[in-house]
């Protein structure tokens, strides 16, 4: 078990109270402090008196930090992927490729910084040269989901530091104790006191003391759509980059080729237990072919592996009791509405067998209501109209995805999407990291991804010289 402690101004925090974290298999995980609402702001005053020497640094010098953070997460990388296992029941081998694609991502985002934090524009009829830098926004709050608790947590804190922010961070409750690590490297590479900042605690104690702070420039979050709607509400004149959620569909013409819908759609809507933003999370498919595509969607199914992350199963258990119940009360509800469930139905704890829906209809939940868990609901369609018309109806519009053999029609479709990125003919997906990721409706507010991180965090500034 893991006793951590809070990082706020170089100093290690250890809390008059700590709270369990419980591991999704069910014992306990490790503790965390359990800050109140003093520890958070003094967080936020050490990172704001941390912020105009950190940004007075050389460039080089902050960009050496950050490569030297990056060889410590691939020197950590086993450790880490042990902790992800136990805390949050990812398997081993995704959660070291985790880790491994993260410090290439702190890298990628150090080469970005370095091309575009300086701008030459020579304007010759006007005789006026003019340098446009990008600054530092001052102080960044980052807050990660548990599903991706390193990758998602430096996608905010690496373009937040590299380019002269400094940076408080939460991570969520299952994250928490493989987040302390991130301090801890922080910690071994002297970066000067309060520039980076590692707060834990229970919402309903720091409540939104942790995203009203007057200290705060800007947030990036990644998280439930409740939250981060009170975020919005609350945040005042911080700018805000919010990932909040998605009901990603797969569009299946008659036209597919099958086997590789079939096992894009197992990947894309199963894999880490569906617990995924971007994963396929309902699928609608054309008559001619939705018995072919179910009979091989089934049979891949059917051979995936279920149980302990420590084992390398394929599927794990999804987070959370809380969870678990919000799963299998959508699939009872489809059920009781005339789905049929093409696999075994079995959950023991908070492992939940993979479940393939048929028959699902527009009149149940499992349509609408993001389930976040090992469940693929197929809707029957008889046009391409029909099933853009569906897809739109979404309160969500994070990415989508269209199967065909004909490009160009998957190319008009994708015009009519409400989407923030359409694969075709390929399970959707947040990477490449240097991609712009973003959504539309209650998926989200900004754009993320590695240029586009830079430059939210950051604003621009002209030096004008006149001659």
């Amino acid at each position: 078990m893991k006793k951590i402690k809070a990082y706020i101004n170089g100093k290690w925090i250890a809390g008059d109270i700590n709270y369990p974290i419980y591991s999704p298999e069910g014992h306990e995980a490790g503790t965390a402090p359990a800050l109140n609402k003093e520890d958070i702001d003094l967080a936020f005053e050490s990172a704001r008196s941390a912020q105009r020497e950190w940004e007075a640094k050389t460039i080089d010098e902050r960009v050496q930090f950050m490569l030297a953070f990056a060889d410590k997460l691939d020197e950590r990388a086993d450790e880490m992927a042990h902790i992800m296992v136990d805390e949050i029941a990812k398997s081993f081998n995704d959660a070291k490729t985790e880790v491994v694609r993260t410090s290439k991502l702190v890298r990628d985002v150090v080469a970005e910084y370095l091309r575009i934090y300086q701008e030459e524009v020579t304007f010759p009829k006007l005789n006026k040269d003019v340098t446009i830098f990008r600054k530092a926004l001052g102080v960044v709050l980052a807050i990660s989901p548990f599903n991706y608790p390193i990758n998602l947590s430096v996608a905010k804190i690496a373009p937040a530091l590299v380019s002269g922010n400094t940076v408080v961070f939460k991570g969520a409750t299952n994250g928490t104790l493989v987040g302390s690590v991130l301090a801890e490297i922080f910690d071994e590479l002297k970066l000067p006191k309060g520039v980076f900042n590692f707060v834990t605690g229970r919402g309903r104690e720091i409540g939104s003391s942790l995203y009203t702070n007057k200290n705060i420039n800007a947030i990036s979050f990644t998280g439930g759509e409740r939250v981060g709607k009170e975020i919005s509400d609350h945040a005042s004149m911080a700018i805000q980059i919010l990932e909040l959620g998605g009901k990603d569909v797969g569009i299946v013409r008659a036209d597919a080729d099958l086997d590789l819908t079939a096992s894009q759609i197992v990947k894309g809507g199963f894999s880490y237990s569906g617990q995924r933003c971007t994963a396929i999370k309902r699928v609608f498919v054309h008559s001619e072919v939705k018995n072919a595509l179910l009979s091989k969607v089934v049979h891949q199914v059917n051979r995936l592996t279920v149980g302990k992350a420590a084992d390398n199963n394929f599927i794990t258990h999804v987070i959370n009791k809380s969870s678990a119940d919000y799963i299998m009360d959508l699939v009872n509800d489809a059920i009781d509405k005339g789905a049929k469930p093409l696999t075994e139905i079995k959950r023991e704890g908070n492992l939940i067998w993979p479940i393939v829906l048929d028959k699902v209809t527009p009149d149940m939940r499992i349509a609408w209501e993001e389930q976040f868990g090992p469940v693929v609901p197929f809707i029957e369609v008889d046009s391409d109209d029909l099933a853009v018309e569906l897809a739109n109806k979404s309160d969500y519009g994070l990415q989508s995805s269209i199967f065909t053999k004909d490009i160009d029609k998957a190319v008009e479709m994708a015009h009519k999407m409400e989407v923030g990125s359409l694969n075709i003919n390929g399970s959707s997906q947040r990477g490449p990291d240097t991609l712009p990721f973003t959504g539309v409706k209650n998926s989200g507010l900004n754009i993320q991804g590695i240029k586009y991180s830079l430059e939210t965090m950051t604003r621009t500034f002209n030096i004008v010289v006149n001659k």
